[in-house]
């Protein structure tokens, strides 16, 4: 028996293009709804909710340090170790720029500090941390603790931190992540500076979340 070729009626052909369009709005509108909201910060990626911390670490003093000392202040939050060339120092650099854009806001300036927490706690003790940061502002914190909590820290931020082989050049190296966290006066995190950063964009995003956080 031979078969029938059937041709497509208007009504089919109409179904089909209904089906055809209602597949590309709905594509559309998944993409669009979806699609990254631009951000209203010069750099700070904001998070949609923010993140309550949970720190058990020691100050560069030897004093516990946990969640409710995030209270009252603006804290940038960086990783680092001693014995890095560059990265620490620089981390501390920066913070010291955004608190001196702060100037004009005595009050802003004087919350705002930076926390260093080292990814390298079996050498760098509190009484090394302190000494390190003796030529900074005397609002820096440097906080260790054991490995297992600073792994997680690091982690809760996105801060990847592991050993590298020796070289030559360099016989002792860590790794690590060198994204910013922000934690505001109510404890929690607010986001992260990530890439290439500057003090002024981070001053005026801080700037600003303390306005909005008066209101």
């Amino acid at each position: 028996m031979r078969k029938l070729r059937g041709k497509r009626s208007p009504l089919m052909k109409l179904l089909f293009f209904v089906i055809g369009l209602a597949t590309l709005y709905g594509g559309y509108y998944a993409g669009n709804r979806y699609a990254p909201v631009k951000s209203e910060y010069f750099n700070l990626h904001a998070l949609a909710q923010p993140a309550i911390l949970d720190l058990s670490l020691t100050d560069h003093y030897g004093r516990p340090f946990d969640n409710s000392d995030f209270a009252g202040h603006w804290n940038l939050i960086l990783f680092g170790y001693l014995q890095e060339p560059d990265a620490a120092r620089s981390g501390l650099a920066l913070a010291t720029q955004v608190k001196n854009r702060l100037a004009a806001e005595p009050g802003l300036q004087q919350m705002t500090r930076a926390l260093l927490i080292t990814v390298d706690p079996t050498v760098d003790t509190p009484e090394k941390l302190r000494r390190f940061l003796s030529p900074y502002s005397p609002d820096f914190v440097g906080l260790t603790g054991s490995s297992e909590r600073i792994a997680a820290a690091a982690g809760a931020l996105g801060v990847k931190i592991r050993p590298l082989p020796a070289t030559q050049e360099e016989p002792y190296r860590i790794d690590h992540g060198t994204s910013i966290g922000l934690a505001g006066p109510q404890g929690r995190l607010l986001g992260l500076f990530t890439g290439v950063v500057d003090a002024v964009s981070i001053a005026a995003d801080i700037q600003k979340l303390a306005l909005d956080h008066q209101k």
